[in-house]
C-alpha cells in the first residue's frame, strides 16, 4: 500500500484541497487480526488534491482503518 503524502511530490507544496464522501455516518468500534482497534464510517474515500498543481492521491477507508492509497503519476 502506498502511503499518503504530507507534502505533493509532484511540487512540494503542502496545502490540500480535501473532498470526502461516506457512506454513512454509523460509527463502530473493532479489532483488527494484529489487535489494533479502529472507529469509523462503514465506508469513507477522501480526495486529496495539490492545492498548487492539482496532483490528486485517493484515500479508501473501512471504519477507520485505510484499506488502500492511490495516487496520480509523478
Amino acid at each position: 500500500m502506498t502511503e499518503i503524502k504530507n507534502e505533493c511530490p509532484k511540487c512540494g507544496c503542502p496545502h490540500w484541497r480535501q473532498e470526502s464522501m461516506r457512506t454513512c455516518d454509523v460509527y463502530s468500534a473493532w479489532k483488527d487480526e494484529d489487535g489494533t482497534w479502529y472507529n469509523g464510517p462503514a465506508r469513507e474515500d477522501i480526495y486529496k488534491i495539490c492545492a498548487h498543481c492539482g496532483w490528486t492521491q485517493r484515500i479508501h477507508k473501512r471504519r477507520g482503518k485505510t484499506m488502500s492509497v492511490e495516487h496520480d503519476e509523478t
